[in-house]
């Protein structure tokens, strides 16, 4: 009798570890479902086309030789900035369900008036990737709303994508005007017209790991800024269509000129407005798209000859005074 007791205890024991044991298991399996990644068997290495929907706007973007451009103009893409994009959406989790009622997608900005529609394709236009983006999420905003198209359920997602997937084309061009460091510049040539319309001409040129300007041993200070602000010469924006300053700028007769030759031979130009209100205006090389630029970037350029020349040497450059 008393074994027979000892046995039922032990069986109902052994059941109900059995079960404590199974809710477990469910538990973090449903653990593991709830943070799983949501796109992480998919190769992100395999896409070559981009776009960004939002209503009317649509940014679209192609990869091609080790570069992302912008369609249709084909414009340079920021392509680390589209990498890092990439590589972030393919990190979507499941974290949490928010949701599966339609009517509360406006709440999570996953209806049709704010959401972001995601498409990644590969190279045959295949979907990859297809999701939709909401509001930013948390106090730190650190986590983001989305779902599938066709899907009724709404998740929040570890990781903000707010700041970095803008619909409009322009939000995805590159701003960085010139690619070159500083050591690699050897010549740089600056024509400009002060507010008097006095024009001025400094070229600039190094020789034996000493720079000359006009012909004369030039100061360190002013070629080395000339040199940064070359090397991190970015733009600040585009111009807009109904930007009245364009009806008054005239880039076919620049206010400041600057060309720049590097070691190797090659050359970058910008041409540029007069300064109005803190901006300069200059056309994108190669595009005809108009930019504007913080006129602080220019001011380093806009230096008199004996600002530059140093006159407590009497040093010349003998290749430029023999020419």
């Amino acid at each position: 009798m008393r074994s027979t007791k000892s046995a039922i205890i032990f069986l109902i024991i052994a059941l109900s570890s059995l079960v404590i044991f199974v809710l477990l298991q469910n538990k973090r399996s449903l653990e593991r479902r709830e943070d799983a990644f949501v796109f992480d068997t998919l190769d992100l290495k395999k896409v070559k086309e981009l776009k960004i929907i939002k209503g009317e706007n649509v940014a679209h973007l192609t990869f091609s030789s080790g570069y992302w451009s912008v369609q249709p103009d084909k414009f340079p893409a920021d392509t680390a900035k589209v990498n890092k994009f990439i590589r972030t959406i393919f990190k979507l989790q499941n974290k949490e369900l928010v949701s599966i009622n339609p009517a509360r997608s406006g709440e999570y900005g996953l209806d049709s008036l704010e959401s972001r529609h995601i498409l990644c394709l590969d190279e045959k236009g295949k979907v990859l990737l297809d999701v939709f983006l909401g509001k930013t999420a948390g106090t730190d905003y650190s986590s983001t709303y989305f779902r599938k198209p066709g899907q009724p359920e709404m998740y929040r997602s570890p990781g903000s994508f707010g700041m970095d997937m803008g619909p409009s084309p322009n939000d995805w061009k590159i701003r960085k005007l010139f690619e070159l460091t500083p050591d690699t510049i050897s010549k740089i040539k600056i024509n400009w017209a002060d507010s008097l319309n006095k024009t001025y001409h400094v070229e600039l040129k190094k020789n034996d790991n000493e720079w000359f300007a006009n012909g004369k041993i030039a100061l360190k200070d002013p070629i080395d800024q000339m040199k940064s602000r070359l090397a991190d010469m970015n733009f600040d924006d585009f111009a807009e269509a109904n930007d009245t300053n364009l009806q008054v700028i005239n880039l076919e007769n620049p206010s400041v000129s600057i060309e720049v030759q590097t070691l190797d031979s090659k050359v970058f130009r910008l041409e540029t407005s007069k300064n109005i209100n803190g901006f300069v205006y200059a056309r994108y090389p190669n595009f005809n798209q108009i930019i504007k630029i913080s006129n602080w970037r220019i001011e380093a350029f806009t230096k008199k000859p004996d600002e530059i020349i140093d006159r407590s040497s009497n040093k010349i450059d003998s290749a430029h005074n023999s020419k």
